[in-house]
């Protein structure tokens, strides 16, 4: 009969004025309680909400009295029937009357007002809106005496900061000691991450998500994520450091370790900014610099740049690090080119950079980590490529002493790892950087970083390329494809290398198409990224594969002396010489560079005009002695074939294709067959069934240059072009589409080609312009 006359009066009661949250609240009463117990500070309108359950003598302000005088009022007003609200000092006393009286409990959460509640209470006379609304609730966090300050004067934050204040000091003061508040208001963010990070960094008991939310500190953003308001941390932290100043500091300290260590890393820099905690924010940089650089390099050029000058300037190659975090663009480093000669015997900062390695190698840690990290960036930049690479090669001994004594970031080390082999790749110590390379791959794997994975695998591609190994260029390529999936930001800055390294794919194939496909995903005009040099490379054998070799030997030297610090390194100066002995050899070029006339390309060049002379024996004298030597495939094999070619007088017989049939099957690609098809011979490997038809086609793209000899005609380019047009099957308007010359030009020109050949038909004029060397 009780509960049933209760839910009566309940339901019945109509207050003149009622709490903005009460309507939220109420749906939570079954009908069967009478007795309300509060449990908030008075900034929440407790007494209100009081009044919105129960009329004004049934509520009960029992915040003095002891837990057996409030369970006895609790117990009287529960038999009489009728609705009554107490005030409740302490969470303890809700359990000790719940014991014996079926009760409603509302916590501060519970009174704490929503966005739509601060909108719905405000007062008819204001204009503000939602926009109002959410402002108020980020500030107070719908504190309800702050939020009436607010609504008479939204201007007025020190009237609200008292108001809040003055009730929330007191009300903290029962539940924790001032430095843990202090801790909480200092975290952007709170989840249950956070929360236990900051427990084990402070070895402390902690304060839970729960208690945080009943007690109206946390709050809920429209996300569900949970934050303190403005006006709360500040009450929190004048409060803490009035009361322990000495200890606030060392506080932020836990706080910023404690967001770094459950990943909330911009918001661990933010709270070290915050509490001027500059020991802390210098630690982070040293120790987690490289999450940051391989998941948003430019927020860290941001923060860096806000580093207090006397932190600047305590700061190991700060100024170096700034230019290469400056550098990183969305999809791509693109790093100042060195404007001087490089002169590392006159160059301070580089000695200075070493004398700063060489002192902290004594302890090897992520510090010392960090600072040969930039001294390989300063190198590089002033293009000092031979120093870089010895100082790679310090920097991995100093990673694996680091490794035995420190706990060093697997992210860290594969980041070392990579830039190290960076380093080795552009002075073409192609083993050492493949061994780096492959131990970043192994960090990257083991922090289950799919960046630095991406990175590593694409650079080994790129690598195996310039080494003319295309069969782990293909595999490295195929695990850059997995892990690529993966990778959110700074997917196409780590795609470019491994487009690079398609491209030289492509090269090798004779792939035009795919080339051409790769430049176009590439920016149009060569920019300042490290690997630029393989990017020009790739720019002249595409032009070498569309039939304009000398436009692509012109191309590279004009940027070569355009850039010339830069270009000299030593992987530079090897593609770009690749890519103009390529030229030669297309163009049958007269040209010759004794210093370096012992090079695998210059003799290929060589040999391939010494068969064309009919002197095979010269052409075996130059070849011999580099084929006990250790050259790279794509250096090799073509020079395995001519000395086939040669020993069997220049003729390509059938064991001649065969024992030419064996090497390229198993380490071939058709590029390396390109001397055969310069004398003329790709038709022969076809019949042979040694290449495919489309892979004929691909070689019949470079023209075979032509041959001397009284009887042999002499073209123009205008007849060579047709030429060339009529081998790749086009009829004569096809060809002027083609070339945007009239149909009768064209006609005129076909005509004037075939007198000049002595033919009578296209299949004639071919076979007749082959012989002849066209």
């Amino acid at each position: 009969m009780l509960a049933e006359s209760g839910a009566a009066a309940w339901v019945q009661r109509q207050p003149l004025q009622q709490h903005p949250a009460w309507q939220r609240f109420r749906s939570k009463n079954d009908g069967r309680r009478q007795v309300l117990l509060i449990h908030a500070p008075p900034g929440t309108g407790r007494r209100l909400f009081a009044r919105s359950w129960a009329a004004e003598e049934r509520v009960h302000d029992c915040s003095t009295l002891s837990d057996d005088d409030i369970v006895a009022i609790a117990t009287k007003a529960h038999d009489s029937g009728e609705a009554h609200a107490i005030i409740t000092p302490s969470r303890a006393t809700v359990w000790a009357v719940a014991e014996v009286v079926p009760c409603l409990f509302a916590d501060a959460a519970d009174l704490m007002l929503s966005r739509d509640e601060i909108f719905s209470c405000r007062p008819a006379a204001t204009i503000s809106g939602h926009a109002m609304a959410d402002t108020i609730y980020r500030v107070c966090g719908g504190w309800y005496e702050a939020v009436r300050r607010f609504h008479l004067d939204p201007d007025d934050t020190e009237g609200a900061y008292a108001v809040l204040a003055g009730s929330l000091i007191p009300w903290l003061r029962m539940h924790g000691d001032a430095l843990d508040w202090y801790q909480i208001a200092l975290l952007p963010v709170i989840d249950e991450d956070v929360l236990d990070a900051l427990k084990r960094e402070s070895s402390g008991s902690g304060l839970t998500l729960r208690e945080l939310r009943s007690s109206g500190i946390a709050r809920p953003d429209p996300e569900g994520a949970w934050f303190v308001p403005a006006l709360v941390r500040q009450a929190i932290e004048d409060w803490a450091g009035a009361r322990h100043p000495g200890e606030v500091g060392r506080r932020g300290d836990v706080v910023v370790a404690a967001l770094a260590e459950s990943g909330e890393m911009d918001h661990a820099i933010g709270a070290a900014f915050h509490t001027r905690a500059w020991g802390s924010l210098r630690t982070l940089m040293f120790d987690r610099w490289a999450e940051m650089f391989t998941s948003n390099p430019q927020q860290l050029f941001r923060v860096a740049a806000r580093f207090p000058r006397r932190l600047k300037d305590r700061t190991d190659g700060f100024a170096v690090a700034l230019r290469v975090l400056g550098a990183a663009g969305r999809e791509r480093m693109n790093l100042p080119l060195p404007s001087f000669r490089p002169d590392y015997d006159n160059d301070a900062t580089a000695h200075q950079l070493r004398a700063r390695v060489e002192y902290l190698n004594r302890r090897p840690n992520s510090h010392a980590l960090t600072v040969g990290l930039i001294e390989l960036g300063h190198l590089r930049l002033s293009a000092h490529f031979s120093e870089s690479a010895d100082a790679a090669r310090r920097l991995r001994v100093t990673l694996d002493r680091a490794l035995g004594a420190h706990q060093i970031r697997p992210s860290l080390a594969a980041l070392t790892e990579i830039q190290a082999g960076i380093s080795l790749h552009l002075a073409d110590h192609a083993t050492e950087a493949q061994h780096a390379y492959e131990s970043a791959r192994h960090w990257a794997v083991s922090a289950d970083h799919p960046f630095l994975q991406a990175n590593a695998t694409a650079n080994l591609a790129s690598l195996a390329g310039h080494r003319g190994d295309t069969e782990s260029l293909r595999h490295w390529l195929g695990e850059h494809d997995l892990v690529a999936q993966r990778v959110g930001w700074g997917r196409r800055m780590v795609g470019r290398t491994a487009d690079l390294a398609r491209g030289q794919l492509a090269v090798a194939e004779l792939d035009s198409a795919t080339l051409n496909q790769v430049l176009a995903d590439l920016p149009t005009q060569l920019d300042n990224d490290e690997f630029w040099p393989v990017h020009l490379s790739l720019i002249g054998m595409a032009q070498i594969l569309n039939g304009d070799a000398e436009g692509a030997r012109a191309c590279v030297e004009a940027t070569r002396a355009e850039r010339t610090h830069a270009a000299c390194s030593d992987l530079a100066r090897r593609l770009f010489d690749t890519t103009t002995h390529f030229a030669k050899l297309v163009t049958s070029s007269s040209d010759r560079d004794e210093s370096r006339a012992q090079w695998p390309e210059f003799v290929a060049i060589d040999a391939v005009k010494h068969l064309r002379d009919g002197h095979p024996d010269l052409a075996l004298a130059l070849i011999g002695p580099l084929m006990s030597t250790a050259i790279q495939p794509r250096q090799r094999n073509p020079l395995l074939h001519l000395s086939v070619l040669a020993r069997n007088g220049g003729a390509l017989d059938g064991p001649a294709t065969s024992e030419i049939r064996q090497t390229h099957q198993s380490s071939g690609e058709l590029i390396d067959l390109v001397p055969l098809h310069l004398l003329g011979h790709s038709e022969a490997l076809a019949l042979a069934g040694l290449i495919s038809p489309e892979h004929c086609e691909r070689l019949n793209v470079i023209r075979v240059p032509p041959r001397g000899g009284a009887n042999r005609a002499r073209l123009t380019e205008r007849e060579l072009d047709v030429l060339h047009r009529l081998r790749q099957g086009l009829n004569r308007r096809e060809i002027a589409e083609t070339s945007h010359r009239s149909e009768n030009t064209v006609k005129s020109q076909i005509r004037t080609l075939f007198r000049k050949l002595d033919a009578g038909s296209t299949a004639e004029a071919l076979e007749i312009a082959r012989r002849h060397g066209y």
